[in-house]
């Protein structure tokens, strides 16, 4: 396959474009300790091949080193006995209400069922929500996840780092990422780390698309947050995404838009849990008879 040049592209085109490649070179089936490392360097690797230019803001190193230091005295201090702790990260905190900031995966829920929840530094440039946060992780375990990194790198058989170099072979050579080295995979492997981008006004700032007073553009900081944007409309209407798996907990048939790569959720259209939107006028004929289903009350409700 020859090397892509570094073109922006839009969703279509790079969900295009991954198909073809995962159908070429097999990537699926690259596996380390059980764990396809395709699978979850998927959504990365096609943001990267759209080059939008979103960028994730880097932590300090001063921060790093805070939380290392803060990691073992905040393990001997934190509470115990929790029903469940919920592994969250800073920049979960992207709710706001009148209150400050909360965690847009956990507090709800520890509101409803009491729990605990651990969280991390993904994000740089978050202090100001984290000072007005008003709930509490009960533990940073970030010095856990900057250790186990750094102790993975000696715990990797030949096999893995073999199938390490494949994949950063087929990345640099077939879609021209020469960021995806292999000692960075590597560090993806010893983490599981949700890679957080942060856009900016002057970034995506497309004229033609802030004209349509149809059209809300919302950076990652705002309000509703993403979860209330899925469940609060009458419709939401959605393209292969993580949303398409957070929709399924409203237990309502999910209009899926036909863009390239929907054949990744086929399991939810042959189950019935989504359906494939035909034309806009299969979409406009659902709006106009409003036929949008109803959350059942024991869905709305937390048990």
């Amino acid at each position: 396959m020859m090397a892509l040049s570094r073109a922006t592209r839009s969703e279509p085109e790079m969900a295009s474009l991954l198909r073809g490649f995962e159908t070429h070179n097999h990537v699926c089936d690259l596996v380390v300790d059980g764990i396809s490392l395709w699978r979850f360097l998927r959504f990365e690797i096609g943001l990267a091949l759209q080059n939008l230019g979103l960028r994730r803001i880097p932590m300090t190193i001063a921060s790093l080193i805070r939380a290392l230091f803060q990691g073992g005295w905040g393990y001997v201090r934190a509470p115990r006995g929790f029903r469940y702790i919920g592994k969250t990260s800073n920049s979960g905190l992207r709710g706001h209400d009148g209150c400050g900031r909360f965690d847009v995966y956990f507090d709800d829920l520890i509101d409803a069922v009491p729990g605990g929840e651990m969280s991390s530094l993904d994000a740089g440039r978050l202090e100001l929500n984290e000072r007005n946060a008003y709930g509490r992780a009960v533990f940073d375990c970030t010095s856990l996840l900057i250790g186990r990194a750094n102790l993975g790198c000696f715990s990797v058989e030949s096999h893995g780092r073999a199938v390490l170099r494949k994949t950063s072979e087929l990345l640099v050579g077939g879609l021209s990422l020469a960021e995806f080295s292999s000692s960075y995979l590597q560090r993806k492997l010893n983490v599981f780390k949700r890679r957080t981008l942060c856009d900016s006004a002057a970034e995506f700032d497309d004229p033609v698309i802030r004209s349509d007073r149809r059209v809300t553009i919302g950076s990652g900081n705002d309000s509703p947050v993403t979860h209330e944007v899925i469940a609060l409309p009458d419709l939401h209407v959605s393209v292969f995404s993580a949303c398409t798996t957070i929709h399924s907990g409203l237990e309502l048939q999910l209009p899926l838009s036909p863009w390239p790569g929907y054949q990744a959720v086929q399991d939810l259209l042959n189950e019935g849990s989504a359906y494939l939107l035909k034309s806009p006028q299969h979409l406009a004929d659902i709006v106009r008879v409003r036929d949008f289903g109803c959350v059942s009350p024991q869905t709305s409700e937390y048990p």
